[in-house]
């Protein structure tokens, strides 16, 4: 499976070749890129990179040339899609078969095929078909009786059949995702119908007791949350998902708020220890963006750089510099 072939020969001369490699960057496994030697799981790995661009419309790694696309490969964890640009049962199987080791990949095309499949049922609903009434009619001048059936259950039928279709070929790469769609449908059927016109009614005052003081505008605001303080406690809530992915995108996140998101420092510290490359590598990078403000996580980002993983290790000394530990 060589998706197109490409050659990127470094020399220290105008004739001199001192390395080369064959096949196209974008989609070469980590083991190919650095020269190792490769079997199937090779083919694996680059069949997952075609499926991720197939549901993102774009490769993970792109870059100004061809050798920093392989050192992506090596080096970098495949950027996590949204789950509304790709639902979460595809997106764990693409990351099995783009995992960096290729022992953590699926061992064969057929098993990843498999999970593509088993993911695809986990989102067509099955297909119930909608009772159609028929009753007799008034008997026409013939003297045979006809038949009315309701167009309204028809109507619904072809409906329901149309959206199986698209979801099933959402789902089989054939078009994009429609996000926009899906949320679209969402917010029509969450919005409540409009009330009917009504008498124009003043605001209703709320009692006051003249014998209790209203409390100052200072501890109002203290006695109710933040919205940013009530979004970082439902992402530390992420940090203990069950699933790898709602952990990564929840340190992902996390990074992206910078040092207001202090309070999740010590989840993220207990979130270098995951077992899974992703998570800790975005824990690592989240703890370096909170900066300063996440001085107790030296001790752990120490030991993390260490890490067997290179894309951990390698953010969690980016991490040590920006919080000031090195």
């Amino acid at each position: 499976m060589g998706f197109g072939i490409a050659k990127i020969v470094e020399g220290t001369g105008g004739v001199t070749v001192t390395g080369m490699i064959t096949g196209t960057p974008q989609y070469m496994a980590p083991e190919q890129a650095a020269m190792n030697k490769i079997d199937r799981r090779a083919d694996i790995y680059a069949l997952g990179i075609v499926a991720y661009e197939m549901f993102t419309g774009r490769v993970p790694f792109s870059a100004d040339t061809p050798l920093a696309i392989l050192m992506k490969h090596l080096q970098d964890p495949i950027p996590l899609p949204a789950p509304s640009e790709v639902p979460e049962p595809f997106i764990r199987a693409i990351l099995k078969a783009v995992a960096k080791k290729p022992e953590e990949r699926w061992s064969a095309a057929s098993e990843f095929v498999g999970a593509l499949e088993g993911a695809l049922s986990q989102l067509t609903v099955p297909f119930e078909p909608l009772p159609v009434t028929v009753t007799p009619a008034v008997v026409g001048p013939s003297g045979r009786p006809r038949k009315r059936v309701r167009i309204s259950a028809v109507l619904a039928l072809t409906l329901l059949t149309l959206t199986a279709g698209a979801v099933a070929g959402a789902a089989l790469g054939f078009y994009p995702w429609p996000g926009a769609l899906i949320a679209w449908l969402g917010e029509e059927s969450a919005s409540p119908p409009a009330p009917p016109p009504t008498m124009r009614a003043g605001p209703a005052r709320p009692f006051v007791d003249p014998d209790v003081p209203s409390p100052s505008p200072d501890v109002a605001a203290a006695a109710s949350p933040s919205p940013e303080a009530a979004g970082v406690e439902g992402l530390i809530e992420g940090l203990a998902a069950a699933d790898a992915v709602t952990r990564a995108q929840s340190a992902e996140a996390l990074g992206k708020l910078g040092p207001p998101a202090r309070s999740a420092v010590a989840a993220l510290i207990e979130a270098l220890k995951d077992k899974d490359t992703l998570v800790r590598s975005a824990s690592a990078r989240a703890l370096g963006l909170i900066g300063p403000e996440a001085k107790q996580a030296l001790p752990g980002l120490t030991l993390a750089t260490r890490d067997p993983e290179p894309s951990v290790s390698r953010e969690a000394a980016e991490a040590l510099k920006k919080i000031g530990g090195s």
